[in-house]
């Protein structure tokens, strides 16, 4: 990749991150990551923190869709405020989309696979 390629790349993300963050917690509603350990992530990103696991819930839709997962949905959509205990208050991608206010929506959610 050229040097120019690279800067334009950074410039890209720079003007879009705020897209780039929001795709990322869209994880929470149309793919939450498990860990092959049974440990519920939420994302892609999450390697620092714990919605649960799997094992803990009679039932898989039980287990993706427990009280904190479902905190943490209504924190990234602005209608939570941020809370000890649940991953995302860790994470950049939600600091981004906090600072930003730029919540993610219903529309994306849709948009994006749901």
């Amino acid at each position: 990749m050229s040097e120019k390629s690279v800067q334009e790349t950074i410039t890209d993300l720079e003007e879009n991150k705020h897209e780039y963050y929001k795709g990322i917690c869209h994880q929470l509603w149309t793919q939450p990551q498990i860990h092959a350990d049974g440990t519920i992530l939420g994302c892609c990103s999450n390697f620092w923190g714990t919605f649960g696991s799997v094992f803990e819930y009679p039932n898989l839709l039980d287990a993706i869709n427990n009280e904190k997962l479902r905190y943490a949905r209504k924190m990234l959509a602005g209608e939570a405020p941020e809370k000890a205990g649940i991953p995302c208050t860790d994470c950049h991608h939600w600091k981004v989309i906090r600072d930003m206010k730029n919540w993610v929506t219903l529309e994306e959610i849709k948009d994006a696979g749901i």
